[in-house]
């Protein structure tokens, strides 16, 4: 070691050069920082700051690597970042509705750890702790709605979503009522409500629905118009009055045959003759066969009673009677549908023909009815035992939702098969064209039907409370059902029929027989309540499907192509042929036989004759 008095002499300042050079040096302990001076020729220590911290030297900030001695003053400042909270609100273009976020950020305190002696070093400070802030308050959140205006619709469980979240994710807290639309001026056709139109497109007249034909006298009311009703105002979440949207209004004119009383309210016929309207004139025209092809010309043909058709039903026309249709040309790309009989002495080529008030489609619907009624009773039995069942009356789901817990599950899992048969059972009768669901079943019964779906599909099994609310459904279910069924039963025995010369790519549904005259029927579906004959000799049905009540007689079934052909009959009807191919499906009851290969042969058949 150089003593003092070393230093102040000569040969004590050749000692001090000539001793072991040291490195000064710094370190961290308990927030401050410490140096040693070099000895020597050594280099002086160094600081840098690093993340999250200051550092000052001698009351100046250093950015970058600093020489520090022992003299120096070093103040070390860690980071510190104040908890915070941001409160959005925002109204949508409408005014409707509001939307609240709160997005709550946390603050973070940093602290220098302890670090060893070094030279140089880079003092960091790491964090220590994070603080949320507190919430906002119910005030603090009515004021930021306030200063945008929100007085209406506001939502108090909305904002404590809100203010719980704290994530900055939108919820609705106030929303407006919006305005009801009022009701459109329409034109109310009075003979028996027949063309009844409806108030939301009172202003369009389809260019080929010109009215179903009925007969009127003088004097009969036919058509009235209705005026518009305004709406009701609504109210955004400013509170200001929202107005309605001004309902249409239009104007009952009188054409031919008709006048208009009661302030020009009402369209009364004065003379005799069909009632008919377009846009909003009404007009009466006398009752005739027509005499020409139905088409854009005649518009589509709507009658209570029988429709004779001198000409051709050209595409895309419909021609709908209560009683007989008699076509003397062909039927082409159309719809045919009657309540009696339907002749069409030529063709249909891609034509719906629908003969009977009910149609034949309805055979399937009332037997599958009935079979889902008795599937339904079969689920409530297996309810009412899971029901006694203490094990599952305790379950938390039970207390929670109620015994309809039990039913649904049942639906949902061990009978799911009769779920699924609902569901086509559903779709089956909704898709019946031309709303017939209701028009052939009753309007009672489709409402329950929409019902029962939710209860067997959805979640309306869990509205049950009681075992005695089950049994109610069910038993109503069984008699809907066999009402239903009856009544199929009884519309079933009108026994109207289809005639046609030919048919192609066109669907024939009759509830009687259905018989084609000429040559037979090229991929064609037919539908039929009694039998199916095609009366030539040598007939054919080739590709497409026959579902007979009665018995089938056809000659030729199928293709040398292999045409894909399905017959189907009840057991004890018989399906009769001389010639079948290969791609034909026949079924007689439950038994079903497929062909292969051909059989019967059409020339020796022919040297036979």
């Amino acid at each position: 070691m150089v003593s003092k008095e070393d230093l102040d002499s000569k040969d004590g300042l050749e000692n001090l050069e000539n001793a072991p050079a040291r490195n000064g040096t710094v370190r961290v302990e308990k927030g401050k920082v410490l140096v040693r001076d070099p000895v020597g020729n050594g280099e002086p220590a160094t600081i840098e700051p690093g993340l999250n911290v200051e550092v000052f030297v001698d009351g100046k900030k250093i950015t970058e690597k600093t020489e520090v001695t022992s003299k120096n003053k070093i103040e070390i400042k860690p980071a510190t970042i104040s908890p915070k909270q941001e409160i959005k609100v925002r109204i949508d273009k409408d005014k409707m509705k509001a939307y609240l976020s709160v997005t709550r950020t946390p603050g973070r305190t940093y602290e220098v750890e302890d670090r060893r002696e070094v030279k140089d070093l880079v003092i960091d400070a790491v964090r220590s702790q994070e603080q949320l802030p507190d919430p906002p308050t119910f005030d603090e959140i009515k004021k930021a709605l306030s200063e945008k205006g929100i007085v209406y619709g506001i939502k108090t469980e909305a904002i404590a979503e809100a203010i719980a979240a704290g994530d900055g994710q939108e919820v609705v807290v106030a929303s407006g009522t919006p305005p009801v639309k009022g009701k459109d001026a329409y034109i109310e056709l009075s003979y028996k409500k027949m063309l009844q139109r409806n108030q939301e497109d009172s202003l369009r007249v389809d260019t080929l629905d010109y009215g179903r034909i009925v007969s009127v006298e003088p004097g009969t009311l036919v058509a009235r118009k209705i005026p518009p009703e305004p709406g009701t105002p609504g109210i955004n979440v400013l509170g200001e009055k929202v107005a309605p949207p001004a309902p249409k209004d239009l104007e009952l004119r009188a054409g031919k045959g008709v006048e208009l009383r009661n302030d020009g309210l009402e369209a009364v016929a004065v003379i005799s003759g069909r009632p008919e309207i377009k846009g909003s004139s009404v007009f009466i025209s006398p009752v005739h066969t027509v005499y020409e092809d139905v088409g854009k010309k005649t518009g589509n043909i709507y009658f209570k009673g029988d429709v004779v058709i001198e000409g051709n039903v050209l595409d895309g026309m419909t021609v709908r009677a209560t009683g007989n249709v008699t076509v003397k040309g062909s039927a082409t790309h159309c719809s045919i549908f009657a309540g009696g009989d339907i002749v069409i002495n030529r063709s249909a080529v891609s034509a719906t023909v629908k003969a009977g008030n009910k149609g034949v489609q309805l055979h399937s619907v009332k037997d599958k009815l009935l079979s889902l009624s008795t599937d339904v009773e079969r689920v409530v039995d297996a309810f009412y035992i899971l029901a006694k069942n203490p094990n599952f009356t305790g379950r938390a789901e039970v207390k929670k939702y109620g015994i309809g817990v039990g039913l649904k599950l049942l639906f949902d899992t061990k009978y799911l098969g009769v779920q699924e048969k609902f569901k086509k059972l559903y779709k089956e009768i909704m898709e019946m064209d031309d709303n017939a669901a209701e028009r052939h079943l009753g309007k009672e019964f489709v409402l329950f039907l929409n019902r029962a779906k939710e209860i067997i599909t959805g979640r309306g099994a869990l509205e049950f409370k009681s075992v005695e609310r089950v049994k109610d459904f069910v038993s109503e279910f069984k008699e809907i059902a066999s009402d239903a069924a009856a009544d199929i039963e009884r519309s079933l025995k009108q026994n109207s029929s289809i005639t046609v010369g030919y048919a192609q790519h066109s669907t024939l549904e009759a509830v009687g027989d259905v018989i084609i005259t000429g040559r037979g029927a090229y991929n064609t579906q037919i539908f039929a309540g009694g039998n199916v004959v095609v009366k030539n000799p040598k007939g054919f049905f080739r590709g497409g499907e026959i579902v007979a009540e009665g018995s089938v007689e056809i000659y030729e079934l199928g293709s040398e192509g292999g045409a894909i052909t399905t017959v189907s009959v009840p057991a004890g009807q018989d399906i009769k042929y001389t010639v079948v191919h290969s791609g034909v499906k026949l079924k007689v009851g439950t038994t079903i036989k497929k062909f292969e290969m051909k059989i019967g042969d059409l020339e020796a058949q022919e040297r036979k004759r």
